[in-house]
């Protein structure tokens, strides 16, 4: 007795049938957020990476290539362009507005610079979206009562 498996098949489809996931990929929105990443202005890195005083006291931390400064596989960014690039791991649609370990993990990935973790935190702390979405944690407020009259 043949099963489902084993036999040939009969029918022939004449269209093709597209299944589209109802709930975007993550890897999807991680491939979407590196690719704005990519787009940072290189030559503003170039300009702020010449003017670095960080990098002028410590020259032998970085290797240079085409203008710009490397730590490992991992892009240095001079002070004057973290925010930026915070903004990008952070507040961008794609990142979602994660927390501090999330977005520091997503900037580790391509970008390196000293202080790095409390940068993040510091940024993330002060966040004010974050803040005001973030629920509240402790005692909710007791109930108002009325002041008696001074006599």
């Amino acid at each position: 007795m043949a099963d489902a498996l084993s036999r040939l098949p009969q029918y022939q489809s004449t269209r093709d049938i597209i299944i589209q996931p109802l709930v975007e990929n993550e890897c999807c929105k991680t491939i979407e957020l590196s690719n704005q990443l990519k787009d940072i202005n290189l030559d503003m890195l170039r300009t702020a990476i010449a003017q670095d005083e960080w990098l002028k006291k410590n020259p032998s931390i970085c290797s240079y290539k085409n203008g710009l400064a490397w730590q490992g596989s991992k892009l240095y960014v001079p002070d004057n362009c973290r925010s930026y690039v915070l903004s990008i791991c952070h507040d961008a649609k794609q990142a979602g507005h994660f927390g501090f370990l999330k977005t520091l993990h997503l900037a580790k990935r391509q970008f390196w610079w000293p202080n790095m973790r409390s940068t993040v935190k510091t940024y993330v702390k002060l966040c004010r979206n974050c803040a005001i979405s973030k629920p509240q944690i402790g005692k909710p407020m007791g109930l108002l009562q009325s002041v008696s009259e001074p006599t």
